[in-house]
């Protein structure tokens, strides 16, 4: 199944890649909604949803390492930004906290080696999806960044987060 599923996001049509991104996503959401309610095997591991992209039942593990082996790849940055942000959405939804260290390499601009724009606004708007300390502090650093696009977009993304985690709606 992960081979199949690998084989999937490499394929050469964007709109297949990008819509096998969203269907993991959708899953990941779903994965990480099960995981915050509690829902829990016999062992204390949130159970995973049977209705996975390929089909196939894959760990959360083996999740991660795809969604990771996609974001390191060396054509991530040049993909939609629609295909961005669903794997960056992915992976903060499975993640969780573990993901915050990631995201925030990634909207941070150094000297050289900058990401492109698109990247930087996803990974805001990934982090603001994790409900950590972690994260939130992440998002005050990028509100005070200094790109007036990347800090707009921080500052929305910081405002939904404090409100979702104060139970009001966006």
């Amino acid at each position: 199944a992960r081979r199949q599923e690998d084989i999937q996001l490499r394929h050469p049509l964007v709109k297949r890649r990008h819509e096998v991104a969203f269907r993991l996503q959708q899953h990941c959401d779903t994965h990480a909604d099960r995981r915050q309610r509690g829902d829990q095997d016999g062992y204390g591991h949130a159970q995973a949803p049977a209705d996975h992209p390929s089909g196939q039942k894959l760990e959360p593990a083996e999740h991660e390492a795809l969604l990771l082996a996609q974001i390191n790849s060396r054509d991530f940055e040049a993909r939609s930004p629609d295909e961005i942000s669903a794997f960056l959405n992915a992976y903060a939804a499975l993640g969780g906290e573990r993901a915050v260290p990631l995201l925030d390499r990634l909207w941070r601009s150094k000297l050289f080696d900058s990401h492109p724009r698109p990247v930087r606004i996803a990974a805001v708007r990934a982090l603001a999806s994790i409900p950590s300390p972690l994260a939130l502090s992440g998002l005050r650093e990028a509100v005070k960044s200094g790109g007036a696009q990347l800090e707009r977009e921080a500052e929305r993304a910081l405002q939904e987060a404090l409100a979702r985690q104060q139970g009001r709606p966006q």
